[in-house]
Protein backbone atom coordinates (compact mmCIF):
# COMPACT_ATOMS: atom_id res chain seq x y z
CA UNK A 1 0.00 0.00 0.00
CA UNK A 2 2.69 2.76 1.02
CA UNK A 3 4.19 2.16 -2.42
CA UNK A 4 1.16 3.70 -4.63
CA UNK A 5 1.25 7.10 -5.14
CA UNK A 6 -1.36 8.24 -4.00
CA UNK A 7 -0.26 7.38 -0.38
CA UNK A 8 2.34 10.28 -0.96
CA UNK A 9 -0.17 12.94 -2.46
CA UNK A 10 0.01 15.66 0.26
CA UNK A 11 -3.65 15.99 -1.00
CA UNK A 12 -4.68 12.92 0.00
CA UNK A 13 -6.99 13.89 3.73
CA UNK A 14 -7.18 10.24 4.73
CA UNK A 15 -5.03 9.52 7.61
CA UNK A 16 -4.73 6.00 6.38
CA UNK A 17 -3.16 7.21 3.67
CA UNK A 18 -0.85 9.98 4.75
CA UNK A 19 0.42 7.87 8.12
CA UNK A 20 -0.35 4.57 7.67
CA UNK A 21 1.74 4.05 11.33
CA UNK A 22 -0.01 6.44 13.19
CA UNK A 23 -1.54 5.45 16.36
CA UNK A 24 -4.62 6.64 15.57
CA UNK A 25 -4.44 4.34 12.67
CA UNK A 26 -3.06 1.55 14.27
CA UNK A 27 -6.60 1.69 16.81
CA UNK A 28 -8.79 1.61 13.84
CA UNK A 29 -6.95 -1.34 12.69
CA UNK A 30 -8.70 -2.89 16.00
CA UNK A 31 -11.77 -2.22 14.60
CA UNK A 32 -11.20 -3.39 11.75
CA UNK A 33 -10.55 -6.71 13.09
CA UNK A 34 -13.33 -6.28 14.99
CA UNK A 35 -15.56 -5.44 11.86
CA UNK A 36 -14.52 -8.54 10.12
CA UNK A 37 -14.76 -10.79 13.46
CA UNK A 38 -18.90 -9.41 13.52
CA UNK A 39 -19.40 -9.80 9.95
CA UNK A 40 -18.69 -13.45 10.33
CA UNK A 41 -22.47 -13.39 12.53
CA UNK A 42 -24.00 -10.78 10.70
CA UNK A 43 -26.65 -11.68 7.44
CA UNK A 44 -24.88 -9.57 4.90
CA UNK A 45 -21.01 -7.78 4.16
CA UNK A 46 -22.57 -4.47 4.54
CA UNK A 47 -21.80 -1.90 7.57
CA UNK A 48 -22.97 1.33 8.07
CA UNK A 49 -21.43 3.82 9.71
CA UNK A 50 -23.31 5.86 12.07
CA UNK A 51 -22.79 9.00 14.72
CA UNK A 52 -25.64 10.91 16.88
CA UNK A 53 -24.69 14.84 15.38
CA UNK A 54 -22.79 15.94 12.58
CA UNK A 55 -18.90 16.04 13.36
CA UNK A 56 -19.19 13.18 15.17
CA UNK A 57 -16.57 11.60 13.00
CA UNK A 58 -18.60 9.14 10.98
CA UNK A 59 -16.88 9.89 7.86
CA UNK A 60 -13.32 9.78 9.00
CA UNK A 61 -14.02 6.44 10.38
CA UNK A 62 -15.50 4.99 6.82
CA UNK A 63 -12.91 6.60 5.07
CA UNK A 64 -10.19 5.16 7.11
CA UNK A 65 -11.83 1.77 7.15
CA UNK A 66 -12.19 1.18 3.67
CA UNK A 67 -8.30 2.00 3.23
CA UNK A 68 -7.37 -0.44 6.04
CA UNK A 69 -9.51 -3.35 4.47
CA UNK A 70 -7.88 -2.80 0.89
CA UNK A 71 -4.64 -2.82 2.41
CA UNK A 72 -5.50 -6.68 3.78
CA UNK A 73 -6.47 -7.64 0.44
CA UNK A 74 -10.42 -6.93 0.07
CA UNK A 75 -12.49 -5.30 -2.58
CA UNK A 76 -14.69 -3.11 -0.82
CA UNK A 77 -16.91 -0.49 -1.71
CA UNK A 78 -17.57 3.35 -0.06
CA UNK A 79 -20.63 4.41 -0.44
CA UNK A 80 -21.68 8.08 0.73
CA UNK A 81 -25.37 7.60 1.48
CA UNK A 82 -25.55 11.25 3.28
CA UNK A 83 -27.21 13.35 -0.01
CA UNK A 84 -27.76 15.91 2.71
CA UNK A 85 -24.47 17.42 3.60
CA UNK A 86 -21.58 14.41 2.03
CA UNK A 87 -18.45 15.57 1.68
CA UNK A 88 -16.67 11.94 1.24
CA UNK A 89 -15.89 12.42 -2.40
CA UNK A 90 -14.01 15.22 -1.67
CA UNK A 91 -11.44 13.01 0.09
CA UNK A 92 -11.01 11.58 -3.15
CA UNK A 93 -10.47 14.94 -4.68
CA UNK A 94 -14.30 13.68 -6.74
CA UNK A 95 -17.06 15.86 -7.57
CA UNK A 96 -20.59 14.35 -5.67
CA UNK A 97 -22.47 15.05 -9.44
CA UNK A 98 -22.27 11.25 -10.79
CA UNK A 99 -23.58 9.08 -7.45
CA UNK A 100 -25.91 8.01 -5.10
CA UNK A 101 -28.85 9.73 -6.03
CA UNK A 102 -28.33 9.54 -9.49
CA UNK A 103 -28.42 5.69 -9.42
CA UNK A 104 -31.70 5.59 -7.41
CA UNK A 105 -33.58 7.98 -9.59
CA UNK A 106 -32.25 5.74 -12.45
CA UNK A 107 -30.70 8.42 -14.33
CA UNK A 108 -27.41 6.62 -14.26
CA UNK A 109 -26.47 3.14 -14.02
CA UNK A 110 -24.72 1.51 -10.95
CA UNK A 111 -21.27 0.74 -12.80
CA UNK A 112 -21.00 4.22 -14.45
CA UNK A 113 -21.36 5.61 -11.19
CA UNK A 114 -18.94 3.40 -9.16
CA UNK A 115 -15.34 5.08 -9.32
CA UNK A 116 -11.84 3.79 -8.86
CA UNK A 117 -9.33 5.96 -6.01
CA UNK A 118 -6.37 4.64 -6.83
CA UNK A 119 -5.74 2.17 -4.10
CA UNK A 120 -5.84 -1.69 -4.98
CA UNK A 121 -9.74 -3.39 -4.25
CA UNK A 122 -11.08 0.17 -3.08
CA UNK A 123 -14.34 1.72 -5.10
CA UNK A 124 -16.23 4.54 -4.17
CA UNK A 125 -19.92 5.70 -4.79
CA UNK A 126 -20.20 9.40 -3.83
CA UNK A 127 -23.54 10.77 -2.51
CA UNK A 128 -24.53 12.36 -5.90
CA UNK A 129 -26.42 16.00 -6.66
CA UNK A 130 -28.53 17.11 -3.50
CA UNK A 131 -32.25 15.54 -3.82
CA UNK A 132 -35.13 17.49 -2.55
CA UNK A 133 -36.41 14.49 -0.32
CA UNK A 134 -33.70 12.24 0.58
CA UNK A 135 -35.25 9.72 2.93
CA UNK A 136 -37.93 9.67 0.30
CA UNK A 137 -35.48 8.27 -2.27
CA UNK A 138 -33.81 5.95 0.08
CA UNK A 139 -37.14 4.29 0.81
CA UNK A 140 -37.28 3.09 -2.75
CA UNK A 141 -37.28 -0.52 -3.26
CA UNK A 142 -34.08 0.39 -5.75
CA UNK A 143 -31.78 1.14 -2.47
CA UNK A 144 -31.92 -2.97 -1.77
CA UNK A 145 -31.62 -3.99 -5.43
CA UNK A 146 -28.49 -1.80 -5.42
CA UNK A 147 -26.80 -2.56 -2.16
CA UNK A 148 -27.74 -6.60 -2.71
CA UNK A 149 -25.83 -6.29 -6.30
CA UNK A 150 -22.90 -4.41 -4.95
CA UNK A 151 -23.19 -6.82 -1.56
CA UNK A 152 -22.82 -9.62 -4.23
CA UNK A 153 -19.67 -7.93 -5.90
CA UNK A 154 -17.67 -6.52 -3.43
CA UNK A 155 -16.55 -8.34 -0.30
CA UNK A 156 -17.40 -5.81 2.08
CA UNK A 157 -19.43 -2.79 1.42
CA UNK A 158 -19.38 -0.10 3.84
CA UNK A 159 -21.78 3.02 3.84
CA UNK A 160 -21.43 6.45 5.50
CA UNK A 161 -24.53 7.64 7.10
CA UNK A 162 -26.04 11.26 7.87
CA UNK A 163 -26.47 11.62 11.62
CA UNK A 164 -29.23 9.26 13.13
CA UNK A 165 -30.30 12.42 15.32
CA UNK A 166 -30.56 14.79 12.87
CA UNK A 167 -32.85 13.11 10.32
CA UNK A 168 -34.57 9.54 9.32
CA UNK A 169 -32.37 8.69 6.64
CA UNK A 170 -29.69 6.43 8.78
CA UNK A 171 -32.42 4.49 10.08
CA UNK A 172 -33.74 3.96 6.52
CA UNK A 173 -30.37 2.71 5.81
CA UNK A 174 -30.23 0.39 8.81
CA UNK A 175 -32.71 -1.29 7.10
CA UNK A 176 -30.76 -3.55 4.91
CA UNK A 177 -27.24 -3.08 7.01
CA UNK A 178 -25.71 -6.24 8.60
CA UNK A 179 -23.93 -4.51 11.18
CA UNK A 180 -23.30 -1.13 12.27
CA UNK A 181 -20.29 0.57 13.57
Amino acid sequence: LQDLPFIHDDQNRILAARFPHDSSVEALRSVRTAVTRDLAHARNNIVMVIGPTPSAGKSFVAANLVILHAEIGSRVVLIDADMRRGHLASLFNESNRGGLSEVLTERMPLRNALRSTGIDGLTFLSCGARPENPAALLMKPRLKDVLDRLSNQFDLVIIDTPPFLAVTDASIVANEAGASL
